[in-house]
């Protein structure tokens, strides 16, 4: 009897904790690595239920210190622009012109009621081009291939499949004390 009980009320505490809202709500890139003088275009990904709500570029480390550099509402800058496909639910800015000091951690933003919904990334912009280059041993010319870095190294998981990793954890050690107290 317990153990039914213990799983009713598992599926629903998964099912409050996997569809909370604003938990998979912006998705974006983690880090991207780019050239001085370039462009850069940083797509961030958004749920339905967002399509009509205003969606905005802002610089800062921190949520409380981000500053907008453009939103969907005032879209275009001799810096910045915004691109928001809402069939593919996908808002695009873009970056022009880009300087060593333009690298910072930017905030992908959607406005709603309360607390707005975003996602950071860090955006990393050097003099000259990371270079990764392949040598032969003889006098043939080398070739070059720029590196573009479009995520974090590394095991980065969302909070929501930690949570999800905790919860069946603890529920499979549950289910074992249960069984065992039988």
């Amino acid at each position: 009897m317990y153990i039914f009980i213990y799983l009713y009320l598992s599926i629903c505490l998964y099912k409050m904790i996997c569809f909370i809202p604003g938990i998979h709500s912006v998705k974006t890139v983690g880090h991207i690595m780019m050239e001085a003088g370039g462009t850069v275009h940083i797509p961030c990904q958004y749920e339905t239920h967002y399509i009509d709500n205003v969606k905005y570029l802002c610089r800062g480390a921190t949520w409380a210190s981000c500053k907008y550099q453009i939103c969907s509402n005032h879209p275009d800058s001799p810096k910045y622009s915004i691109n928001d496909d809402k069939t593919q639910r996908i808002v695009t800015f873009t970056v022009k012109s880009l300087e060593v000091m333009d690298s910072d951690t930017y905030w992908c933003n959607i406005e709603k009621t309360g607390t707005d919904d975003g996602k950071n990334f860090q955006l990393s912009i050097t003099t000259k081009a990371t270079i990764a280059t392949t040598t032969t041993m003889s006098t043939v010319e080398t070739e070059s291939t720029p590196v573009f870095s479009t995520h974090q190294p590394g095991n980065k998981r969302s909070v929501s499949a930690k949570i999800t990793q905790l919860f069946f954890y603890v529920s499979f050690l549950f289910t074992i004390y249960i069984v065992d107290s039988d």
